[in-house]
């Protein structure tokens, strides 16, 4: 009888070991003190735990796995705090057991974790957190038994049996109501949930009909009424309506500062681009101001989805008294920050690509309706400073006086110093200056002692050229230059011996009290403009565009082009609005070549159409008569030719013995003919070029 074969079983692979299956590490849950193998599960279903950084947070600190190597010691009266805690208890505090080393560790991992959950909840992070550690700490670890419970040893008494079930019977009742509040606790942070939801999707749905109804409703119902009171009183209130939510509500951006690659200083700023960029980020922190007015929920950044509220931004900022170019600083500054928002959004945020798109397209619509007015203001505002020019005269003048009274100041420096004569020579040596090369007054400030010293050192007969590397258009026209003749570079040798002899004074030739360029060298020109008794009022910018205009008049493209670019200036971005802005001697050149066009007067379509049968005329003569002769000899000619041009076709002659008998080529005009014309020319051009006979 055949042995019956094995069964087969459906494992594929052998176990390996001892056959027994490993179970798996405990944990301790550190939110209601029991044990689970798997932790995370019992989180997320118990606990509703659904935020995934709080949730690490506290698998690590059941695990143990919690860095604290920089954590300060927890044992009482010591004072370590540096890389590694963990060695420092085990080495250093010998005089503890080894339990109650562990305990430190446990309480050394909790403290930090309550410190990881206070910082993650201080960002308002979404999904909201549901533990309370960090808020309510409660028993320290070391205080708490979390060991599992050991097996009791019968002694055999029954007193002692008595009192032990009792004790059961007690910790069975406590653990059934703590069952019961744990339930009831549940269920309320699920009605809590969904009531939060709730209010979630009406304010939703609410914004989304304040945007179909228009701009102003949709800001009144976000805002409440305040913020509709607020935008029935004009919108003139602009900085006064923006609002500022409380400091615990505030974006992690306006907490912490907005980041240095935001703010666009780059990687050694100057300190006028750190001013730009503290005035970009005030502008900045404005805008999330005005939009996250009123709302209670600033962490995911959804308040910035509001396009009836950056409508009413952009009317805000126009209409709040500002200028049409610092309202449009504003809004582009704005479009800046989205658009690096957009690359690099924070961890919180929950804006969509399609959200950015949306908000940057609609302050771009904001920027390109102020683009009209900003042009007709600077056009005014042009035409306005070029009304105020100094004359050629008053230049003139300046140069005059200021070549008279800087040798004066000086000798009177020398024989006495005081501070009111050093700022008049100041004024006087930018006067100067200003009328030889038109520089801006950071090119006079930033002019350091080294520089002077390398001028002198580099010097001619002819003089010294100054090479000037700090100022506003370096990056464009590289240093700025100043060439001065030997009497000149006197006056400024004599002003340095002065300032070696001074206790205060900095590197820079035009020194101030501190360590930074004078900032007041408007105002010292002033002084020296009003103590040459010139009228009017002056400033650098002033004189500056004086020099490009006269030399804009005066002097031919190429010269002019030389001017520009020693005195660092753009003739492109000049021309752009001068331009538009002519005198009345322009103007009045224009009229008279648009009059001139017209032929404005009496009999002009009559002079026209003079010229015009003058014209055809000649070229009747052109045609017809070859070498200037009359109309009879060109038709005999023509008849002539068509005799010929049988024969010769027959013949097929050379070209070159039909140009000697044939009609002169030059006689044919290259202009648009008439029939009998067109037909000349092809005969000609048959007689030049015959056809090839094949055979």
């Amino acid at each position: 009888m055949r042995a019956e074969a094995p069964l087969k079983t459906r494992r594929s692979k052998p176990r390996t070991g001892t056959g027994k299956r490993k179970r798996r590490k405990m944990h301790c849950c550190p939110l209601c003190q029991r044990y689970f193998s798997a932790l995370n599960k019992h989180m997320k279903n118990m606990h509703l735990i659904r935020n995934s950084v709080e949730r690490r947070l506290l698998l690590n600190m059941a695990s143990g796995r919690v860095n604290i190597r920089a954590a300060p010691c927890p044992v009482p009266g010591c004072q370590y705090q540096l890389s590694r805690l963990d060695r420092h208890i085990h080495q250093s505090h010998t005089e503890l057991s080894i339990a109650e080393r562990a305990a430190k560790m446990n309480q050394a991992r909790r403290i930090r974790t309550m410190e990881l959950l206070a910082e993650l909840r201080a960002t308002d992070p979404t999904p909201a957190m549901e533990s309370t550690l960090d808020l309510y700490p409660g028993v320290p670890e070391e205080d708490i038994d979390v060991t599992p419970p050991s097996p009791v040893a019968e002694c055999g008494s029954s007193e002692c049996r008595c009192i032990r079930h009792e004790y059961e019977w007690e910790l069975e009742r406590v653990k059934a109501e703590r069952d019961e509040f744990c339930r009831e606790v549940r269920l309320l942070r699920r009605k809590l949930q969904k009531q939060q939801l709730e209010r979630v999707t009406e304010g939703g749905r609410s914004s989304a009909a304040s945007e179909e109804v228009g701009p102003s409703s949709a800001a009144s119902e976000e805002a409440g009424p305040s913020s509709a009171a607020s935008e029935e009183a004009g919108p003139s209130s602009f900085r006064q309506r923006q609002g500022e939510p409380h400091e615990a509500d505030k974006p992690p951006a306006v907490d912490g500062g907005i980041p240095a690659d935001v703010q666009g200083e780059g990687l050694d700023p100057t300190p006028k681009m750190s001013e730009n960029a503290i005035s970009k980020v005030s502008r900045v922190k404005t805008f999330i101001m005005y939009m996250a007015n009123n709302r209670s929920r600033l962490s995911d950044w959804l308040f910035l989805d509001n396009m009836s509220r950056i409508r009413g931004l952009a009317r805000s900022v126009v209409e709040g008294g500002m200028k049409i170019t610092t309202a449009k600083f504003y809004l582009q500054n704005t479009l800046h920050f989205i658009k690096f928002m957009t690359g690099i959004p924070p961890k919180t945020c929950r804006l969509t690509r399609v959200q950015f798109t949306s908000v940057e397209r609609e302050l771009k619509m904001g920027v390109r309706s102020l683009q009209r007015r900003v042009v007709v203001h600077q056009m005014s505002t042009k035409r306005l400073k070029i009304s105020k020019l100094p004359s050629r005269q008053a230049l003139r003048g300046c140069l005059s006086a200021a070549a008279a009274a800087i040798p004066q100041l000086l000798g009177k420096l020398e024989a006495e110093f005081d501070n009111t004569s050093r700022f008049l020579c100041y004024g006087y040596q930018c006067a100067y200056w200003s009328c030889l090369f038109g520089h801006r007054p950071g090119v006079y400030a930033n002019m350091t002692d080294n520089e002077v010293e390398e001028a002198k050192t580099l010097g001619q007969d002819r003089g010294c050229l100054l090479h000037i590397k700090e100022h506003k258009t370096n990056r464009t026209f590289g240093e700025a230059q100043m060439f001065l003749n030997p009497a000149e570079f006197a006056w400024l040798e004599r002003w340095m011996a002065i300032k070696r002899s001074l206790p205060d004074a900095n590197k820079f030739v035009l020194y101030t009290k501190g360590k930074g360029p004078s900032k007041n060298l408007n105002a010292n020109l002033q002084s020296a403009w009003k103590d040459m008794g010139l009228a009017g009022v002056i400033n650098f910018t002033l004189i500056r565009t004086a020099v490009a205009t006269y030399a804009k008049k005066s002097q031919d493209p190429k010269s002019r082009k030389k001017v520009a670019d020693f005195m660092c200036h753009d003739t492109r971005m000049a021309d752009k609005f001068y331009v538009a802005n002519p005198d009345h001697c322009e103007a009045e050149e224009v009229r008279a070549l648009v009059s001139e066009s017209l032929l404005v007067g009496g009999g002009g379509d009559d002079e026209m159409l003079q010229q015009q049968q003058q014209q055809q005329e000649e070229e009747e003569m052109e045609v017809g008569g070859g070498g200037g002769g009359e109309g009879g000899s060109g038709s005999s000619s023509s008849g002539e030719e068509d005799e010929a041009a049988p024969s010769s076709s027959s013949a097929n002659p050379p070209p070159q013995e039909v140009e000697e008998e044939g009609t002169p080529i030059q006689s044919i005009p290259e202009k648009k003919t008439t029939k009998e014309q067109s037909k000349q020319r092809m005969r000609v051009r048959r007689l030049r070029f015959p056809p090839k006979k094949f055979n």
